[in-house]
């Protein structure tokens, strides 16, 4: 997860299972997490700005990185808070028990445009629902 004012975005590794090579120089208004397209393990990641997928009953681990100041990475439904600070990759790990939609909000005055700092996270009923929400993002980003 890559937090920078006043939006979320998500990077997700594909069904081989490995995050794509990401690079600051390809960071771009399209490209927002610097995605290597060259990078053979990237053409399946899945990238999204403000919405965020997970399985129920799944453990999740979220890296939380910073591309301009102090962010929050807040969950309140799962009891989840953590800084994103810039320059660092610091891990979160839980594991969703709910299937619905919740905010996700951004818990540290980070400008003056904060209060658009949100995303949605949805936990999805089951692994069919996720796999859906891939596959359609996937497709959105080759053109599939």
């Amino acid at each position: 997860v890559t937090a920078q004012q006043f939006q979320w975005q998500f990077h997700l590794a594909g069904a081989d299972g490995k995050f794509g090579r990401t690079d600051l120089r390809l960071v771009d208004n399209i490209n927002q997490v610097g995605l290597d397209e060259k990078d053979e393990a990237s053409k399946d990641d899945i990238v999204s700005t403000g919405e965020l997928h997970i399985p129920v009953n799944r453990p999740v681990i979220v890296r939380l990185r910073s591309k301009d100041v102090i962010h929050s990475f807040f969950l309140p439904y799962q009891r989840v808070k953590q800084d994103a600070v810039p320059g660092l990759a610091i891990e979160i790990a839980f594991t969703p028990n709910v299937a619905a939609n919740f905010e996700l909000a951004c818990a540290e005055l980070c400008g003056n445009n904060h209060y658009k700092m949100k995303g949605l996270v949805t936990v999805d009923a089951s692994e069919q629902e996720f796999n859906n929400w891939l596959k359609m993002k996937l497709s959105e980003r080759t053109g599939d």
